[in-house]
């Protein structure tokens, strides 16, 4: 559930990457105790793919539920 990424480049020049995404949970998981804060909670976006390339697009779960949940207070 960390978020990690990793570039590695081939014996042909060729850039290859890794991404482990982290998790897409608004809660914090009792079992995992102190572990729920090295936790990235969140979605990546990976725009041009290529070959094992990728330009990463970090979105935050903070900042997702900031745009999208609907506040009573403003129409």
């Amino acid at each position: 559930h960390l978020l990690e990424e990793s570039v590695r480049t081939d014996n042909a020049g060729r850039k290859l990457m890794g991404l482990v995404g982290g998790c897409f949970q608004d809660y914090e998981a009792d079992w995992a105790g102190e572990c729920n804060k090295l936790w990235w909670r969140g979605l990546t976006i990976l725009h041009n793919t290529d070959n094992g390339s990728f330009d990463p697009e970090f979105v935050s779960l903070q900042r997702l539920c900031k745009e999208y949940t609907y506040n009573q207070g403003s129409e």
